[in-house]
């Protein structure tokens, strides 16, 4: 029986990947999912606010909310992209962890007999997060679970993030006079190593790896025999639960003024930190299901979770599969994991 299961598991995801959905593009999956949904005897709604669309179910007298996201990264080299390939128990494709195996792992749980449920599908979330932002809560919703990939460990808190994009003007010389020159680029570098060790990024938490900047993004320079007298970054900076976002931000900027460079903030997320009656709901129905105790995690990247929080309804976050394949030409998700999930949604959702 658990064979048919993941059979029919495997099958859905195969389906959602074929359906193409980058951000800005949710509106044939939306279609999908509403038709699916409303099989299944839910009331189905679409909510359009901010240029975005989320695709609201809901059936019976709901307390707690799932929520997931449509959108995904664009295919960025995925060589399965929106042709899913099943093998070893996995499926490869554009979205198979991020998010659309939390989808199919929700579809099946929803075909067993689920009399309350309010399920939210959100466009947006790999943009910039308008479909959690102008979600509207019912009123009467204070908890949800976020589906997103945390390898079936119970997430508690996520941290937040600064982003930053810094232009850096230097001075051209010939490449073999570079003492007649300013180079941007080795401006850039250290900034780079001033910023890796300000004191808010030597902060530990115990559900954390160390913080580490990330640099997603650099150009500059022309050719060798050229100084390069412009060079443009995008950094992205961890907040772990406990950092003060404002003091954060002073450090930052006192770093920015002692170097030649403009930049800009592009956005700043807190973090935070669960201890709700959400998080025991949550544990009991992975306890009931797999019987065994979730582990415990913090969440490392910015979820709607953030959104719904603002919104006054306290989240916990849970998935099947690895964050780290997230994005990448290697995204896949087991087979095996995603049932388990089911097991556990199912659960949730019946009691």
């Amino acid at each position: 029986m658990d064979q048919d299961d993941k059979e029919r598991i495997g099958s859905l995801l195969e389906e959602l990947i074929a359906i193409p959905s980058p951000t800005g593009m949710e509106g044939e999956i939306i279609a999908f999912l509403r038709e699916r949904l409303s099989a299944l005897g839910f009331s189905c709604e679409e909510e359009e606010a901010e240029g975005v669309t989320n695709l609201i179910a809901r059936k019976g007298t709901p307390r707690l909310l799932v929520a997931t996201h449509l959108d995904t990264v664009p295919p960025w080299g995925h060589p399965h992209a929106f042709e899913p390939r099943r093998e070893g128990g996995k499926v490869w494709g554009r979205g198979a962890v991020d998010a659309k195996g939390q989808i199919a792992a929700l579809l099946w749980a929803l075909e067993a007999e689920v009399e309350d449920a309010l399920l939210c599908f959100f466009s947006d979330e790999e943009g910039e997060g308008r479909g959690s932002r102008s979600f509207t809560p019912p009123e009467g919703i204070v908890e949800g679970v976020v589906l997103e990939p945390t390898g079936l460990r119970l997430g508690v808190a996520q941290a937040g993030s600064i982003e930053i994009e810094v232009e850096v003007k230097g001075r051209a010389s010939h490449g073999a006079v570079p003492q007649e020159g300013e180079n941007a680029l080795e401006i850039f570098f250290s900034f780079y190593e001033r910023l890796k060790r300000l004191r808010f990024l030597s902060r530990s938490h115990p559900l954390f790896p160390p913080p580490r900047v990330t640099l997603g993004y650099l150009s500059g320079g022309i050719d060798p025999q050229v100084i390069p007298e412009r060079c443009e970054a995008k950094l992205d900076i961890p907040l772990l639960p406990g950092v003060e976002v404002d003091e954060a931000l002073k450090e930052l900027e006192a770093l920015f003024d002692s170097f030649p460079l403009q930049w800009h903030i592009r956005e700043v997320d807190r973090p935070w930190t669960e201890e709700g009656e959400v998080i025991l709901r949550v544990a009991e129905a992975f306890r009931r299901a797999l019987a065994e105790e979730p582990q415990r995690c913090g969440f490392p990247a910015w979820t709607d979770a953030s959104s719904l929080r603002q919104k006054g309804i306290r989240c916990a976050i849970l998935g099947a599969g690895e964050l780290a394949l997230a994005h990448t030409p290697y995204e896949a998700v087991s087979i095996d994991e995603l049932f388990k999930l089911g097991l556990v949604l199912r659960e949730l959702l019946a009691h």
